[in-house]
């Protein structure tokens, strides 16, 4: 029992974390009035990385 919920605990984690990237990520370049798709992507990609070290 105790094995299942830090596994479901480690999942909820890095689903929030993916999560809060993309809201972030959307934001950041939406707020600075130069949406770029690549821009998007590459802003996501790296605060996924920086959210799940």
């Amino acid at each position: 029992m105790e094995e299942q919920m830090r596994k479901i605990g480690r999942q909820m984690a890095i689903r929030m974390g993916i999560l809060m990237s993309l809201a972030l990520s959307l934001v950041g370049t939406l707020t600075s009035g130069h949406f770029t798709v690549p821009g998007f992507i590459i802003s996501f990609v790296l605060s996924t990385i920086i959210s799940l070290t």
